[in-house]
């Protein structure tokens, strides 16, 4: 009994150890294999062509971009399978290999567009059939015009004449209106000359007073405008001072020996950090030449004075007779997730570095 039990037992503990193997051998894979990068790409006159891949764990994930000339495609594959293609290139190229279908489609279109056409052609012409007229009927059509055209000029007179006795009756009543005003009495006259008078004098004392009005408005918006700019002049002022404020605590903070040790650490980090992510091979090709040739050799000159920057990975010659921009690159690399944590993981641990972080958010 004691021995089936150990046997189960040692049974356990093997599947546990294989699993917890297997789970090293994991994160050992993700920390360790490094996410390779690649790039390569020739550009000559108005042709280019460039590609790109990323592949990560010995090439089982891999992402590759291809460009050529204004057509890009992307594809993703999961172990050595690809899962998804997408852009313009991979659509033009199923259109290459499928030309039938296209044509087909073109053959049916050209098919209908002419049954169309051939529809309306015979509509056209079944609309436009003209009935045939008896001679009868056209004897008859010039003694109609002429009965048409006496009737119309008899309905154009009538309006005419109406109108003028209309304003005969107006001017004989204007005229019988205006003879019992003259024959009125002179007293009349003089009550609607005072009456004049004072609307008048009510009129320019309402105008006086809407100037007055006017004049202490515009004396207030004065008032109201140089309070305002008393106002901003003061908010300006407290401004400056909080800027100052701001200012000095900033050159405080900077000149205190715990935020420096953080500033040398995190610039220390960020050169590591820097040198890991950037391409391990490269090397640039290139072949220019401008309108000018003394343009091409200020370029050329002002080129090779970086030449210890970047030595011998980058190569231009200068063509000086015709106006060219030809060139290839490739480049290639690798990113380590164990070594970006072992670059980050001092930063986050320092003190100094958090207590300076802890002082800009309250801020």
């Amino acid at each position: 009994m004691i021995s089936v039990i150990l046997a189960i037992l040692k049974i356990i503990g093997i599947v546990l150890l294989c699993l917890l193997g297997l789970l090293l051998l994991i994160i050992l894979a993700v920390l360790l294999e490094p996410v390779r990068y690649q790039a390569a790409g020739s550009a000559a006159e108005k042709e280019i062509h460039a590609r790109a891949g990323i592949s990560w764990l010995l090439h089982l994930i891999q992402v590759k971009l291809e460009l050529v000339n204004q057509r890009a495609g992307i594809t993703v594959k999961l172990f050595g399978i690809p899962i998804r293609r997408m852009g313009t290139l991979f659509e033009s190229t199923e259109n290459e290999e499928n030309p039938d279908s296209g044509n087909s489609s073109q053959k049916t279109d050209s098919e209908e567009t002419g049954k169309n056409a051939e529809r309306q052609r015979t509509d056209s012409n079944s609309e436009t059939k003209i009935p045939k007229i008896s001679d009868e009927v056209l004897e008859s059509l010039p003694m109609e015009k002429n009965v048409l055209s006496e009737e119309r000029k008899a309905d154009r007179t009538q309006p005419a004449v109406r109108t003028v006795n209309r304003q005969k009756e107006s001017t004989s009543k204007s005229e019988e209106e205006q003879k019992p005003q003259k024959e009125k009495n002179p007293e009349s006259a003089a009550e609607a000359k005072k009456a004049e008078k004072a609307q008048r004098n009510t009129d320019r004392g309402r105008q006086r007073a809407e100037r007055t009005k006017q004049k202490e408005e515009h004396a207030k918006r004065k008032e109201a405008q140089k309070e305002q700019k008393i106002q901003q002049k003061e908010e300006k002022r407290r401004r400056r001072e909080k800027q100052r404020e701001k200012l000095e605590d900033f050159l405080d903070q900077i000149q205190n020996p715990e935020n420096q040790r953080a500033f040398r650490l995190v610039r220390t980090q960020t050169g590591k950090l820097l040198l890991h992510i950037l391409p391990t091979r490269l090397s640039i090709q290139a072949r220019v030449g401008l309108s000018d040739p003394a343009a091409t050799g200020m370029l050329l000159g002002a080129f090779y004075a970086l030449y210890p920057i970047y030595q011998d990975h980058i190569r231009v010659t200068g063509e000086f007779e015709t106006e060219v921009l030809e060139g290839s690159f490739r480049l290639k690399g690798r990113i380590r997730i164990g070594s970006l944590l072992m670059i980050v993981f001092p930063v986050i641990r320092d003190k100094n570095v958090r207590r300076l972080i802890k002082q800009v958010f309250r801020r």
